[in-house]
């Protein structure tokens, strides 16, 4: 079936075209008033497709400017016979993106403070969750090191309370075997002493 463009028709070039400015882009919609559509193609930009199908005609495509501006993340807009069109900013605000760290904090304990909100904002992360995700991460680790702090300060005080008891241990040891000894010494000293006076003063 034939088709014919009626009116003029605002379009990327897609396959031939290259750089055109404003009075060749309306000399070549001028042109094709009246041209025989010879064929559509679909139109995809990373795997994404555009609403409406690329024209031909004479060879070169022509895509519709609303479909190919949705494809390359652009808004359109009318205004004083000018399309207008507005790259999208994928940036968030920084109010925006706290509220959303607030929402994401909230889910695991509604009582947020701001301060919580403004460390968990300040970690790295595209989304929210990412910078929640991060600021526990960071958290949980810290916990961990002075759980593992505690724990390597107890067995360091366990250490020494028990070299403590073993140097008392071998210290009532040493002085127990200095007694004996000592008790021993004397035993034997009375000992001599006794035969010594037995020797001294011989029984009648």
């Amino acid at each position: 079936m034939k088709r014919y463009i009626i009116g003029a028709i605002f379009g990327f070039l897609l396959a031939i075209a290259t750089t055109a400015y404003a009075d060749d882009i309306k000399e070549t919609a001028a042109s094709l008033i009246g041209k025989k559509v010879e064929g559509t193609f679909p139109v995809q930009i990373n795997g994404k497709q555009a609403e409406k199908d690329a024209i031909v005609i004479d060879g070169t495509s022509y895509l519709p400017v609303r479909s190919a501006s949705e494809l390359f993340g652009f808004d359109v807009d009318f205004k004083d016979n000018n399309i207008l069109l507005k790259s999208r900013s994928n940036k968030v605000s920084e109010e925006t993106m706290k509220d959303r760290v607030r929402e994401v904090m909230k889910r695991g304990n509604a009582d947020v403070t701001d301060q919580e909100v403004n460390d968990a904002y300040s970690y790295p992360g595209d989304t929210a969750e990412e910078k929640v995700g991060n600021y526990f991460k960071k958290i949980l680790k810290d916990m961990n090191d002075v759980a593992e702090a505690e724990k390597a300060a107890k067995i360091k005080q366990q250490q020494e309370n028990e070299a403590k008891i073993k140097a008392e241990l071998e210290a009532s040891e040493a002085q127990r075997k200095m007694h004996e000894e000592d008790r021993a010494a004397a035993d034997a000293a009375r000992e001599k002493a006794n035969e010594e006076y037995l020797k001294n003063h011989p029984q009648q």
